[in-house]
């Protein structure tokens, strides 16, 4: 399980530490702003051209120890407002320093207690694992009862996401194997087949996913399945101008940003012809395009403790 975008494949060697302590000198210097009517954990960096960019909200700890996640906008001048005094900021709508912030509080959220995403886990798993299943299948022309089974595998590795360790117990893999039969609708005894090649071990990431897939597969079109692979055939999954290709890398491993994603393509017209955009509105009726924003809308006010930018 990883807590933080951080820690996926993709951000290996860029230097976060670095930019941390820049961060953590720029919270002491008040060149921050936090979130209006926010508790003050989420804090935006409007100035200061010596820090290095980043795309992704960076969590860490100031002088006093508290918790802070620092979002960079100062790409975004014109897509936040700050208060009459100046003092707190708050994202506009549409925007992707809206993207940004909401983001920052998902990652809050997941880096506290994963269990908090439960309402919509699974919901959010019909989409991660059809979206790839198909790009994948598409690209290397598999049959369908190849996609099938990159669907177990994909739906397999988000299910585990959440999960500690290296290894599961005997009742979470047969709850996952219930699960992925009913929200694809494949029968539980392919399944179980499919899956009982891992052994109960959770892949820590995607290059671990991918090396097990090969080894359990026969069909040469899936030999030399490796991340680099994978990544390629999904960096056209999501349209944006912050680094889409760095979004979809650490969103394949991370669920809190694939999320984002699903709840931004279901309420932005701008994102409707996006892929995973455009899955999420056929995968989901009405109620349950509904259900899953309502419920995002709730997550992010709560951890916010009631920003007022959110509705």
């Amino acid at each position: 399980m990883i807590t933080l975008p951080q820690e996926a494949m993709i951000m290996v060697g860029k230097p976060h530490q670095k930019i941390i302590q820049e961060l953590q000198r720029a919270l002491t210097l008040n060149q921050t702003k936090p979130l209006s009517g926010g508790n003050g954990v989420v804090h935006a960096l409007l100035e200061n051209n010596d820090i290095p960019p980043f795309t992704l909200p960076l969590k860490l700890r100031d002088v006093r120890g508290e918790t802070k996640i620092v979002v960079d906008l100062r790409r975004s001048k014109r897509e936040y407002r700050l208060d009459p005094m100046g003092e707190t900021f708050s994202p506009l709508p549409l925007t992707d320093a809206k993207f940004l912030t909401d983001l920052a509080l998902l990652i809050l959220a997941w880096s506290n207690n994963p269990n908090q995403f439960s309402a919509i886990y699974n919901q959010s798993c019909r989409i991660y694992a059809s979206w790839i299943g198909f790009e994948i299948s598409k690209r290397l022309t598999l049959s369908v009862q190849d996609q099938s089974k990159l669907i177990m595998y994909f739906a397999y590795f988000w299910l585990t996401r959440s999960m500690p360790g290296k290894t599961l117990h005997q009742n979470d893999f047969v709850f996952i194997v219930i699960t992925i039969s009913r929200l694809f609708g494949f029968k539980s005894d392919e399944v179980n087949m499919t899956l009982q090649g891992f052994q109960l071990e959770i892949p820590a990431n995607l290059d671990e996913l991918c090396k097990k897939i090969e080894s359990l597969e026969e069909n040469p079109k899936l030999r030399n399945f490796n991340a680099l692979l994978v990544m390629t055939m999904l960096f056209g999954g999501w349209m944006s101008s912050i680094n889409p290709r760095e979004l979809i890398g650490v969103a394949v491993e991370y669920p809190p940003l694939f999320i984002m994603m699903v709840y931004r393509g279901l309420n932005e017209r701008g994102f409707k012809k996006a892929r995973i955009a455009d899955l999420s509105l056929r995968l989901f009726d009405n109620r349950e395009q509904q259900s899953f924003s309502l419920t995002v809308a709730q997550l992010l006010k709560m951890t916010s403790n009631g920003a007022d930018y959110i509705s």
